[in-house]
């Protein structure tokens, strides 16, 4: 990205980074291969559902910073609203995967 000059946008919008996670990472992957997965969004239920898979019970730390940390600039809402189109590919795969 930094060799080639590429703003965030752009490279988030390079064919290989576009379906990096489908066609790359998760290439020919079937998701029933696996006994869990969960997703952060869904922290508290996926948390649950593990523990259950497990059978050990799972005290999961958290502490929200979120409230503390400034409001994103119209420019960054802007470009992560683009990157987010540009990667509809691997959001819906996260989307599948995770029932999101």
């Amino acid at each position: 990205m930094l060799d080639n000059d590429l703003t965030l946008l752009e490279f988030a919008r390079l064919p290989y980074i576009q379906y990096f996670y489908e066609r790359v990472y998760f290439a020919g992957v079937d998701r029933s291969a696996f006994d869990f997965v969960g997703s952060v969004e869904q922290l508290e239920r996926d948390s649950g559902r593990l523990s259950r898979l497990l059978g050990v019970p799972l005290e999961i730390p958290s502490m929200n910073l979120g409230h503390s940390l400034p409001r994103p600039s119209g420019a960054i809402r802007t470009c992560a609203a683009n990157s987010l189109r540009s990667g509809k590919d691997d959001i819906r795969l996260y989307t599948a995967w995770c029932g999101a």
